[in-house]
């Protein structure tokens, strides 16, 4: 699968899943997610909702992930910058047209 093309397949949760420090912030958790945290599979929305869960069977957070507008909080805790410098997906075309 080429770059552009996993953009383009990509769930925007898949984005916010590249910011482990910000979702740790948004669920208040008192340890920090680590990459072995997340959920395995190919959908980003399915991952975080499982991540979200995991974290809440485990007494960690009260916290649970929403799509849509009622995901706002947890996107005002993500790092934009950090996403951004990882080159993961090609964001910094989008910072190029709208900054």
């Amino acid at each position: 699968m080429t770059g552009r093309n996993s953009a383009a397949s990509a769930d925007i949760e898949d984005i916010f899943l590249l910011d482990l420090d910000g979702i740790s912030r948004y669920m208040e958790l008192s340890q920090p997610l680590t990459s072995a945290d997340i959920p395995s599979g190919r959908k980003g929305a399915a991952r975080l909702k499982r991540l979200f869960a995991a974290q809440r069977s485990k007494h960690a957070t009260r916290k649970a992930y929403h799509k849509g507008e009622r995901s706002r909080a947890l996107i005002d805790c993500l790092d934009l910058d950090r996403i951004i410098t990882q080159n993961l997906l090609p964001l910094f075309q989008l910072e190029q047209i709208f900054l």
